[in-house]
């Protein structure tokens, strides 16, 4: 009695060592269809679906778990851009986004009013990149290091026999869509509500302001300076004075650039007088706290400006900025490109599902993250197993 069951056992495993029969690859496609409509129970997107060979299954197959798809991040470059706004036909207005009184004119970018009337008090307005900016990447922590410069001048509108400046501009970074506060004109700056002086939540931001106006909070002896605030026009964090009683409005066409280094985390800008070349450079820096509590991962980046009861020009001729890191991208599932065989129907990474049919009738259904497979082995024959040779023998 042993010996038969051992027989029986034997010649089952023979059975399912053979190759596919046309019954049995039907079982197999049949497999193959159901796993792509998700007829199985639970997410086939990177199982194997391996149909049973003996004839007396009427099933389509059993399923184990199979190597997860490859996912890789498509290829991304840095951002980097340039802008001659001294030639609106050089650039894509798209890539532009002016907000509250700023206006992108056909030789210059107007930060602030240009009514060359009284309506340019009070006013409050931002031009940034109409794009996201990557910060950091999140999920590795990553910081970017960037650089950037531009050209521009603070020009006094004297009106009215006005001879006050204010208040000034800035370069900034803040959350992705940039938002013009409200009421940010005058020592807001464009940056923050003028009453605070702060930016919470969403309107955080860091900035380099080139300051036109001594206000109440600020020495009132002195001249123009150049500052580097952390969502605070009230309280920067590293301020640098013209030389003697310099003010912007006077210093013509200027060149500012702006630096920052992740590996230091210092910013740095600095600050060229362009029709005074005989006056050094300025310069201002800080070493900023870890970013990622400063900003979101994805920002704006541009100038803000405002003026209140004073009136001044804050204009852009041109714009220049690179970031060490890519804008992150969704990841792209690849599959592994094997030939569809008897013995395999596999998926490559393509949206449409496709059929092929072999020289040997074989009918392959191609997708992504689906393996169905009948395992056959190369060696399989149709003769029986030696062990199973040995017991029929001495059965």
């Amino acid at each position: 009695m042993p010996q038969f069951l051992l027989v029986l056992l034997y010649f089952g495993c023979f059975i399912l060592s053979l190759p596919l029969d046309a019954p049995q690859q039907g079982r197999a496609d049949r497999c193959a269809t159901l796993a792509r409509s998700g007829g199985f129970p639970g997410s086939f997107g990177a199982e194997q679906c391996i149909p049973l060979s003996s004839p007396l299954d009427s099933g389509p197959g059993f399923c184990r778990p199979g190597p997860a798809p490859q996912h890789v991040a498509a290829a991304a470059t840095p951002i980097s851009f340039s802008f001659d706004f001294t030639n609106k036909s050089s650039y894509n207005g798209h890539d532009i986004h002016p907000e509250g009184s700023a206006g992108v004119g056909p030789d210059v970018v107007d930060v602030t009013c240009n009514s060359q009337d009284r309506r340019s008090r009070g006013c409050a307005g931002r031009v940034s990149y109409n794009h996201s900016v990557p910060f950091y990447n999140k999920a590795t922590g990553e910081v970017a290091s960037f650089t950037t410069q531009f050209a521009f001048r603070i020009m006094m509108l004297e009106l009215d026999n006005n001879t006050q400046q204010g208040d000034g501009m800035a370069f900034f970074l803040s959350s992705y869509p940039s938002a013009l506060p409200p009421d940010s004109d005058g020592l807001g700056l464009g940056l923050a509500h003028r009453e605070s002086g702060t930016g919470y939540g969403v309107d955080r931001f860091i900035a380099v302001e080139f300051d036109t106006f001594n206000n109440f909070f600020e020495p009132q002896v002195g001249s123009d300076h150049m500052g580097i605030d952390l969502s605070s026009v009230l309280h920067s964090v590293n301020t640098t004075r013209l030389p003697g009683n310099g003010r912007f409005t006077r210093s013509g066409n200027m060149t500012a650039s702006i630096n920052f280094d992740s590996s230091t985390m210092m910013l740095v800008a600095r600050l060229h007088f362009d029709d005074d070349p005989s006056l050094p450079p300025l310069e201002t820096s800080a070493r900023l706290p870890d970013p990622l509590t400063l900003l979101p991962s994805e920002v704006s980046v541009g100038f803000s400006g405002a003026t209140g009861l004073n009136m001044e020009l804050h204009q852009i001729f041109s714009w220049s900025f690179s970031s060490t890191l890519a804008r992150p991208r969704k990841p792209v599932s690849i599959a592994a490109a094997v030939r569809p065989t008897r013995s395999s129907v596999v998926r490559s990474g393509g949206s449409h599902d496709q059929s092929a049919q072999h020289g040997d009738g074989t009918s392959a259904a191609i997708e992504a993250g689906v393996t169905c497979q009948s395992f056959t082995s190369a060696s399989a024959t149709s003769e029986p197993p030696p062990l199973l040779s040995q017991i029929l023998l001495g059965f």
